[in-house]
């Protein structure tokens, strides 16, 4: 959806995990330069990670599906 509505801004409210419990999957590398690939030939790469805030932190992510077009993605 990502990809196919053209989004440049996505905003997860709820952190991975919140103490114990596992709240969503985490679908973003967590290291810089990573990449993470994905059934339909979608590949997520982390670029860089900046900690706006205590509890916010502003990651920038790219995207290259498997006819090599390119998308980059803020994500907060």
């Amino acid at each position: 959806m990502i990809w196919q509505e053209n989004v440049q801004l996505c905003l997860m409210l709820t952190c991975v995990y919140e103490g114990t419990i596992h709240k969503c999957h985490q679908y973003f590398p967590t290291q810089i330069e990573e990449y993470l690939e994905f059934p339909g030939s979608l590949r997520v790469t982390l670029v860089s990670v900046e900690s706006l805030m205590p509890n916010l932190i502003k990651r920038k992510i790219r995207l290259i599906n498997d006819d090599d077009e390119e998308k980059i993605l803020i994500h907060l």
